[in-house]
């Protein structure tokens, strides 16, 4: 098996300046490699769930002015759409590669997943490898890490879950561009498909939220 493996040319292209050319990059740099790990990760995710996992990748179609600081691919179990789904999403920034467990603005029993979380801090910190990131905001580059997470800030991001309509929450891996380097396609593959099956159990508490309070 051969992955299109992630380069410095897809930092760069996150550089690039202007819309259409960034967007330019994107599609013939990034896309490409997002479509490769695709083709694993996809029935990887529906062998782990037992449902059917579609990708959907980051078109960035409403944007006229600014250009995307960050695009991805999603997976989720939905074939139109993924927004509104606790999703997967395998994505980079100028300075990083991520790949989320993705809770969006668009999710609707936000409220009751948050008390899940608040209600299994504890449990869930100890699932949780210790250099995992979790990030509050899809838009923004900033992570804070699992292993430095002090017990208020943990607290902080899954209440700020439950009370704000448009608070997000994602938690996974990110790689640097140097690390990005000392790794094969391969074992980039392995590692979310190990982080992947990490966060499973969070997926599952997320989609399963929903039926109970019949937002699906």
């Amino acid at each position: 098996m051969t992955l299109y493996h992630f380069s410095t040319n897809d930092f760069q292209a996150m550089q690039t300046d202007g819309l259409d050319m960034r967007m330019e990059h994107i599609r013939e740099t990034v896309q490409p490699k997002f479509l490769s790990f695709a083709e694993q990760l996809t029935p990887f995710l529906a062998k782990e769930t037992g449902r059917p996992f579609y990708a959907h990748l980051a078109k960035h179609a409403r944007r006229t002015v600014n250009p995307p600081e960050s695009t991805w691919i999603a997976f989720s179990c939905d074939r139109r759409s993924y927004k509104k789904y606790p999703h997967f999403q395998l994505g980079i920034w100028e300075t990083h590669v991520f790949f989320w467990l993705a809770i969006i603005d668009d999710y609707p029993a936000k409220p009751a997943f948050a008390d899940f979380l608040l209600s299994h801090e504890q449990e869930i910190m100890q699932q949780i490898p210790t250099d995992f990131m979790w990030s509050p905001d899809h838009t923004q580059p900033k992570t804070f890490k699992q292993g430095t997470l002090t017990p208020n800030e943990r607290h902080h991001l899954f209440q700020r879950l439950h009370d704000i309509k448009k608070a997000e929450l994602l938690c996974g891996l990110t790689l640097t561009p140097k690390a990005i380097q000392t790794i094969t396609g391969e074992q980039l593959l392995k590692e979310i498909q190990q982080a992947a099956h990490q966060l499973m159990p969070l997926y599952r508490t997320a989609l399963t939220t929903m039926h109970e309070n019949n937002l699906v």
